[in-house]
């Protein structure tokens, strides 16, 4: 590679005006965004943080689940400077995406790339749809300053020029603990500094490998040493690998998955970096269809990149550099490299990947861009414009897309204020279809964010205490509130995953009557295409209002007779009242019905399972708005043992928009694959 010109003032500021170019045409949508999220939670505790707050963040209490304390540092100045004006801190964060590919461009030419290679590096990596998550929710400021002072101290080490403990030296010591008080993901920064040196920059002083590795080894341990002290000291204060765990418990995906997330997902994503519903909008149906196959993209990007790619002059330390890179960045987040996916459909998570990005564009370019002239060079750099002419409007689209959650956000938040519900104690909120998300971009977390934007005084004082991330904190502020926000969803995984602290309850319609619709319980829904939150709590206590039904009732041979409960999978009825069920699962099933939910709540069985064990079951049920049977109408009980016949009473429903929705259409009785059994069934009653 040629190194940079003596003069290459004009040559970087071409490039930073190119940067900032695209930067701005991609991410202007979002400078008009409102605040969204657990941003809220940063202003209101900011408002109020004392010097001594901010000293406690950096001794964490025990048990807390991240220990950044820089990150609440940064947020804080950015507030003390702005205040709560939202497209002040869009700007700042665009700004500062902008400002970490100018120092990617910068770190290339300091490595001796070609001015041109560094700046459509540094193009493609601004440009990329995988980083519109970070830089178009304000919540990304962590990943952006641990990648700038990464990429700093790096610059620092190289501008060393190997004097161990010199001012340059310590510098980049002081960068990298910056980047690691900012964000774990600095964890990489030992390994990449010493892959930058043996890879490229002693090519530059004309050293070996092992030489390298020689004259220098104390400069690299002393990297690994900072941040083997980083994280013992963190392990100690948090008692634990807090931000790293799900559910409570260390969690470690399989080797084989982590392995094809890894090296097939994640480069295809990488490669691909677009959303389910571009590609179906771009292309036809077959070759979308193909783009969802992970090695069927690499296979065919490793071929085009081979065939594009120069047969001589490739850097190929650069390339090892910026895949080596790239891996550090991809495994530092093993942790949720499953649940990202090429031709996803949200791209939610992708965040994780901005360190990675940087390092899979530098290996990129230097494929296609680099090497001796030629038609294969010529076509390589062609495609690489290409791929960031496209990438420019696919992010702003994206980026428009966040501008629009966070507005419908906003607008949820100000209709619920302004519906100035009285909420006495004890009173409950059931919030149903607001979204979560659309298509990647955030929307609403759970129901106690709701209650802390409604009204942050009386939750700042566990936060103070306890820390922004403490688990304990969403209990605490539910302790301050009189009442209680549940999120509901008719996706029970998406409910459940929203109301993780506390499960939603399941509604049937004795619940639904103990309840005071209107008084001191409220149901709201969010209308999308009205884009309005509507008070529902009316038509509710009308359907819990409703008289009881004529109970329904089938004994003995009624049970199989014709029009009754049909066997269905590997089961049969024996002509003697009981049900045969092989190994295969199955059930009996009531279809061709129309039950009002709000008439009848309760089906009560009274049956036995042959032999010493039990058996698992399931009620499912289809409804008139949802004529199907899924994951979500399925009420779970258990058959006990062979003995005298049981009564079991199981809800008919298990969520609110069966209960107000329409008529129940079919019903069944599943068991599942196992052991052969016989089930005596004496009656079947609906309440």
């Amino acid at each position: 590679m040629r190194p940079e010109p003596r003069h290459p003032g004009p040559r970087r500021a071409v490039a930073l005006l190119l940067i900032c170019a695209a930067a701005a045409a991609i991410y202007s949508p979002i400078f008009t965004a409102p605040f969204s999220s657990d941003e809220i939670a940063f202003i209101a505790w900011t408002e109020g943080a004392s010097p001594r707050d901010y000293l406690n963040r950096f001794v964490p209490f025990r048990g807390e689940m991240i220990y950044r304390p820089l990150y609440i540092v940064i947020w804080s100045l950015f507030y003390l400077v702005w205040g709560p004006n939202a497209p002040l801190y869009h700007v700042m964060l665009v700004a500062a995406h902008a400002l970490t590919a100018y120092l990617l461009f910068l770190l290339l030419a300091r490595l001796g790339g070609p001015g041109a290679f560094a700046a459509v590096t540094a193009l493609l990596f601004v440009s990329t749809p995988l980083a519109v998550e970070t830089a178009a929710w304000i919540l990304g400021i962590d990943d952006v300053y641990c990648m700038i002072f990464s990429l700093l101290a790096v610059l620092a080490f190289l501008g060393s020029g190997g004097r161990a403990w010199g001012v340059l030296h310590l510098l980049s010591l002081g960068l990298g603990l910056c980047a690691l008080l900012i964000r774990e993901s600095a964890v990489t920064l030992p390994f990449v500094i010493v892959l930058c040196d043996l890879l490229v920059a002693r090519k530059a002083r004309g050293e070996t490998p092992i030489e390298c590795a020689r004259l220098r080894w104390r400069i690299h341990a002393s990297f690994f040493l900072l941040t083997a002290a980083f994280f013992s000291v963190r392990h100690l204060l948090l008692g634990g690998l807090g931000g790293y765990q799900a559910g409570g418990a260390s969690y470690i995906p399989p080797i084989r998955e982590i392995v094809r997330a890894a090296f097939v997902q994640l480069p295809a994503l990488q490669l691909v970096p677009l959303k389910s519903a571009t590609v179906r909008a771009v292309l036809p149906s077959p070759v979308a269809a193909l783009l969802a196959h992970p090695a069927l993209v690499l296979a065919v990007s490793l071929i085009l990149i081979v065939f594009l790619s120069s047969r001589r002059g490739i850097p190929w330390g650069m390339v090892a550099f910026g895949v080596g890179w790239w891996l550090l960045g991809t495994l530092a987040h093993w942790q949720v490299l499953g649940k990202l996916d090429v031709v996803s459909r949200d791209m939610e998570f992708s965040h994780y990947l901005y360190q990675g990005t940087a390092g899979f564009s530098t290996a990129l370019c230097a494929l296609l861009f680099c090497g001796e002239g030629g038609a294969r060079r010529t076509a390589g750099r062609v495609l690489l414009a290409l791929a960031i002419a496209a990438s420019i409007p696919v992010s702003r689209a994206y980026c428009r897309n966040y501008r629009r959650a966070f507005e419908t956000a906003h607008r949820i938040l100000d209709q619920f204020r302004g519906m100035d519900l009285r909420l006495p104690a004890g009173s409950t909120v059931f919030m149903l279809d607001v979204p979560v998300r659309m298509e990647g971009a955030p929307v609403w977390w759970g129901g106690t964010s709701i209650a802390v934007w409604r009204d942050p005084g009386p939750s700042l004082g566990p936060v103070y205490a306890t820390g922004l991330w403490h688990p304990a904190v969403e209990l605490q502020v539910r302790e301050r509130y009189p009442y209680r926000i549940y999120m509901l969803n008719r996706d029970v995984a998406v409910e459940e995953l929203r109301n993780e602290y506390e499960a939603a309850p399941r509604f049937s319609i004795e619940y639904l009557r103990s309840l005071k619709a209107g008084e001191t319980d409220f149901f709201l829904q969010w209308l999308p295409r009205e884009e309005r939150l509507d008070d529902i709590s009316g038509r509710v206590l009308e359907r819990a209002s409703s008289p009881p039904g004529r109970p329904l009732r089938w004994v003995g041979r009624d049970l199989a007779a014709r029009g009754g409960w049909e066997p269905f999978g590997d089961a049969r009825w024996d002509g003697a009242g009981r049900l045969i069920l092989g190994a295969g699962g199955g059930g009996i099933a009531f279809a061709g019905v129309s039950i009002p939910p709000d008439r009848y709540g309760t089906l009560e069985l009274e049956a036995r399972a042959g032999g010493r064990r039990g058996t698992d079951a399931a009620l499912e049920y289809a409804t008139k708005e949802e004529p199907f049977f899924d994951w979500n109408k399925r009420v779970p009980f258990a058959v006990p043992p062979y003995g005298a016949l049981a009564a079991i009473r199981v809800p008919l429903t298990r969520r609110i928009y069966d209960l107000i929705d329409g008529d129940i259409t079919a019903l069944r009785l599943s068991f599942p694959p196992g052991e052969a059994l016989d089930l005596e069934i004496g009656a079947i009653s609906i309440r």
